[in-house]
């Protein structure tokens, strides 16, 4: 009987662990970029704070996205630069940069045959 209560006990310790670890992150969007026409370009820029993922949206038939991503931790600079990124799913921020206090980015979208849209959401530790 003993055992199994302290089995019981186990779990309930880890699901509390577990459950308060996944109610301290919360997600939203940074900012969308909307682009009308044939080869219409735009650009946003945003700041997250104490960063989990940043995750970009590239989307539009044959639109084209980049994004300049400068993430912070302490004195520590770490940055992604990429261009040309066709439509699809990106991450902004590397699994390695750990610990983010903040990054700092801008989205670009270029269209190419219709309106393209490019969105940065973020999950953040709170």
């Amino acid at each position: 009987m003993k055992k199994v209560l302290s089995f019981a006990a186990v779990l309930i310790l880890s699901g509390a662990i577990a459950g308060s670890a996944a109610a301290s992150l919360r997600t939203y969007t940074v900012g969308t970029k909307y682009v009308t026409g044939v080869g219409t370009v735009g650009s946003f820029k945003g700041t997250v704070k104490k960063p989990y993922k940043i995750i970009l949206y590239c989307e539009g038939p044959n639109a084209r996205c980049g994004a300049r991503v400068v993430c912070v931790r302490g004195t520590a600079k770490f940055t992604w630069d990429r261009s040309g990124l066709t439509p699809g799913t990106w991450n902004l921020k590397k699994k390695t940069w750990y610990r983010m206090d903040s990054c700092h980015f801008t989205a670009t979208i270029k269209s190419g045959f219709k309106n393209a849209r490019v969105t940065v959401q973020a999950t953040v530790r709170s």
